[in-house]
């Protein structure tokens, strides 16, 4: 038997074979396969079979006007989520948009898995705000044209990033508070008057927000080249 035959493991891989283990990611799927496969069709429908939202709780946004914006917000989410998954930060978790009109967003663990829900009333509202505020964008452009030039976005799309990524941030600090809790849970934010209540609310706001932070600074020293 030649030395090109052996198969003896070493590692993580067999000698003499290109056979090699697969990195799965929470869904059992190989990793470079996620992209092709992981849509938010599949999420929704994994959310179902599993009990975990029921189907008239879920919304579609294939086919709606803002499709982008919610596309784009939940690849972002799922990716995120994905990397927490690998740590082992948290458990199995579905990112989904709730079918409802209130401004709001929840954390839940269910059936021994998390989802975070945002509704679509707060994402309407990011979207009516910040999204296409072209006021604010005249508005800052008149009096910081320097600090403009320095993104590659409108300043209008970045506030809805912070508006929406800071909400998946605070409901994914839900998440970290549930890993050590084995019953289920569900965490829906408070509001009154654009003020929180939820016990210690400020750790998860903290959370959020310095996460948000490190985000645009991480933007900052692309575009520059050089560390802040």
């Amino acid at each position: 038997m030649g030395k090109g035959d052996r198969k003896t493991r070493k590692g993580k891989r067999f000698v003499g074979s290109s056979r090699k283990r697969t990195k799965l990611n929470c869904y059992g799927i190989n990793k470079k396969e996620q992209k092709k496969i992981i849509d938010y069709q599949q999420e929704a429908a994994y959310a179902i079979k599993h009990n975990i939202v029921p189907y008239g709780d879920i919304f579609d946004f294939e086919g709606t006007p803002n499709e982008k914006q919610y596309k784009v917000l939940y690849l972002f989410c799922r990716e995120n989520l994905n990397i927490h998954y690998r740590r082992k930060s948290i458990s199995h978790t579905s990112f989904l948009f709730s079918n409802d009109f209130s401004i709001n967003a929840k954390a839940r663990k269910k059936n021994n898995q998390n989802v975070i829900l945002i509704n679509i009333g707060l994402i309407q509202n990011c979207i009516d705000k910040y999204l296409y505020n072209y006021a604010l964008n005249d508005f800052i452009t008149s009096k910081e044209p320097y600090l403009v030039d320095r993104f590659d976005s409108s300043l209008s799309y970045l506030a809805f990033q912070i508006n929406t990524q800071f909400t998946y941030y605070h409901e994914l600090a839900h998440l970290f508070q549930f890993s050590t809790i084995s019953k289920e849970q569900e965490l829906q934010e408070i509001g009154g008057d654009d003020k929180y209540n939820t016990p210690r609310f400020s750790d998860r706001h903290n959370y959020g927000g310095m996460t948000r932070n490190r985000y645009i600074c991480k933007k900052e020293e692309n575009q520059n080249g050089k560390t802040i």
